[in-house]
């Protein structure tokens, strides 16, 4: 397989940052920011998790992250996406990665930027032995 060109390297990186500052408008403008976020970490969460068990099995790295971690986010954010604003959320939406109960998780935001980041950093662990055991 022959390395990404560098136009694609930074379209991996560009485009779901760009995608992502998109989705957080569509939220701001519903005074939603917070909604964006807790889905974000949720998704981020889902994402970094399938990644690392990816890498395990496959031993190696996934490609394009960021497009793993925007593609989950959207998934966690589906009912938002999907449903009118003026249309109660019900419980049955929680298929997508938890919609509704992670609204409700003790210690709200924090705790779930607390548990990305530990995603993140069992993730990166992965890595890490992924390529000691390529040397």
């Amino acid at each position: 397989m022959r390395p990404p060109t560098r136009t694609l390297s930074t379209l991996a990186i560009a485009l779901p940052l760009a995608i992502e500052g998109l989705f957080l408008q569509r939220y701001a403008a519903e005074s939603a920011s917070w909604h964006w976020y807790v889905h974000l970490c949720v998704g981020a969460t889902l994402a970094l998790a399938l990644m690392t068990w990816w890498t395990l099995r496959h031993r190696q790295p996934v490609r394009l992250p960021l497009l793993w971690i925007l593609s989950a986010h959207l998934y966690a954010a589906v009912p938002d996406l999907l449903i009118p604003e003026n249309i109660p959320h019900r419980h049955w939406q929680d298929i997508f990665a938890g919609h509704v109960a992670s609204h409700f998780l003790p210690g709200g935001g924090a705790t779930w930027l607390a548990i990305a980041s530990l995603a993140l950093g069992g993730y990166l662990f992965t890595l890490d032995r992924v390529g000691r055991d390529h040397l």
